[in-house]
């Protein structure tokens, strides 16, 4: 009763589909729901998939969801979820795209005259640099790996844009001195962090050095990366105006495409929540209250880093302040304090 009270807003948001739409979308959820697997912001997934999707990709996502009772029906409700990693990954999977080995050689060549080195571009992989359930771009310096396969920016050619952003924001790493880092330049802030954490940290770099010696590596490198990218961000709209368009571009892409999870960790959502406020300067609406104040003076604490004067130090030491909103707690007084 509940979903067919919003079938008349549905009707009008498909209005603009070929006839027998809402007739495949009532036809997909009656099996669904005597299955007893419909979730609870189904209609919120099925509005967002008609937004982002054409219509034969619609009608085939509809389908591979409902393959989903016969081969694995567990899998139903994250799939028809915008804020699960299933179901955001479902509807990218039915965008538009290119793949990475189409556009490898140029985007080499590309790299090689922005950073005047030469990169080796290779696919990132689920095991290697993952936030969220979501594969993140990156880079050492030398090697820079980057998705697969690139979709959900809308053409070919917007699709092929964004694998230049991509490209410029690792490129831009190694010419703002992301890489640069000597032993020397966090000595001082390593020693701090060994002494409080009682930790001994090793690594063959210094940002491994820096990592390690917090009691949480992946924690310190998600802070550090998410604030370090902000300050390339900004140094590639400073330095490179003829890309700041896509630049936005993507970013304002990106966040539509990743709504905040509504099911994971209070940490979980402000660190998405973080990203999403470096990414636009607007602390994101859907996030909830309770933890609304902590992003809010996260960012506070981390934006200093990010002006023109601030280097890659200032980003690992903002990494380091923000590190303790995350400090997990023994006892019930610390939470309180918390």
């Amino acid at each position: 009763e509940n979903y067919l009270k919003q079938m008349p807003q549905l009707a009008r948001a498909v209005g603009h589909r070929p006839l027998g739409v809402l007739d495949k979308i009532i036809a997909a959820t009656i099996p669904l729901a005597k299955a007893g697997v419909l979730p609870d912001r189904y209609l919120e997934s099925i509005f967002n998939a008609n937004t982002l999707l054409d219509q034969p990709s619609f009608n085939s996502w509809l389908d591979d969801g409902l393959r989903l009772l016969e081969e694995d029906i567990s899998q139903v409700q994250p799939y028809f979820s915008i804020y699960t990693q299933l179901g955001q990954a479902s509807i990218r999977k039915h965008m538009p795209g290119i793949w990475l080995e189409e556009v490898r050689d140029i985007l080499q060549l590309y790299s090689r005259a922005l950073a005047g080195t030469g990169f080796i571009l290779t696919s990132v992989h689920w095991d290697q640099n993952v936030f969220f359930g979501l594969e993140r771009p990156y880079t050492d310096g030398t090697n820079m790996w980057l998705p697969d396969r690139l979709h959900g920016y809308g053409s070919e050619k917007d699709n092929f844009q964004a694998y230049k952003v991509l490209t410029t924001i690792q490129a831009a790493k190694v010419e703002f001195g992301t890489f640069a880092l000597q032993d020397r330049d966090i000595q001082s802030l390593v020693e701090q962090l060994e002494a409080k954490y009682g930790s001994k940290t090793q690594g063959d770099t210094p940002l491994q050095h820096f990592y390690n010696a917090f009691p949480h590596p992946e924690l310190a490198q998600t802070l550090f990366e998410i604030i370090e990218g902000k300050r390339i961000t900004n140094r590639i709209r400073e330095n490179y105006m003829g890309i700041k368009k896509s630049l936005d571009m993507v970013i304002q892409r990106e966040v539509e495409l990743r709504p905040l999870p509504d099911k994971a960790s209070d940490g979980i959502i402000a660190l998405e929540a973080l990203a999403q406020y470096f990414a636009l300067d607007i602390i994101p609406s859907t996030i909830p209250e309770h933890i609304k104040s902590a992003v809010e003076a996260l960012y506070q604490l981390a934006v200093p880093a990010t002006t023109p004067e601030a280097n890659v130090v200032a980003s690992l030491h903002a990494a380091a302040a923000c590190y303790e909103f995350f400090r997990p707690v023994s006892t019930q007084e610390e939470k309180i304090q918390q």
